[in-house]
């Protein structure tokens, strides 16, 4: 719009780089079985090697087994799982620092049903004192959303360096 309206020469946005450098969205892989068995198995090693405040193993589990997106994941409420009949109701996202926010289109709001053995062990991981799925274990506060981010960066480049256009992102579509 501004450069439209010749308010800017030029895009200000253009050369910034979003997600990982070079990779763009017709370049992002569709992982194996073979290969995202091999990089669970790295990430649960990682988070085995740091013990830090977020464990990236359980939700990229989920995210493997539902293909829901970041937002959705770290603004998961326990109260939206229902582990007996292996149904989640996505009804919230996580957006920066900020949670409980609406989801951005009608279709988003949904229910999902999941392998209750992985719908099991995701919730024994979890923080008993929050109210959501993923917390930060010292504060049991959701995890936001750059936080998760520079979390998987690190795991990203300590072991997935094989997988050249793998987001986080690409969960959604194996």
């Amino acid at each position: 719009y501004a450069r439209d309206k010749e308010y800017v020469s030029a895009n200000p946005c253009h050369k910034l780089l979003l997600g990982l450098k070079g990779v763009r969205k017709a370049d992002l892989t569709i992982i194996t079985p073979e290969q995202l068995k091999t990089f669970m198995q790295n990430i649960k090693e990682f988070d085995s090697r740091r013990r830090t405040y977020i464990q990236l193993y359980p939700i990229c589990l989920l995210a493997a087994a539902t293909g829901m997106r970041r937002g959705e994941l770290l603004g998961l409420r326990k109260d939206a799982v229902d582990l007996h009949k292996g149904i989640i109701d996505i009804h919230a996202q996580v957006q920066e620092c900020q949670a409980d926010l609406p989801l951005k289109t009608q279709s988003s709001y949904r229910r999902i049903f999941v392998d209750k053995n992985v719908l099991s062990y995701i919730m024994e991981q979890s923080d008993t004192e929050s109210p959501f799925v993923f917390s930060i274990t010292k504060t049991h506060q959701f995890i936001y959303t750059a936080l998760f981010t520079a979390s998987f960066r690190r795991f990203y480049m300590a072991y997935a360096k094989p997988y050249k256009s793998f987001t986080f992102h690409s969960l959604r579509h194996y």
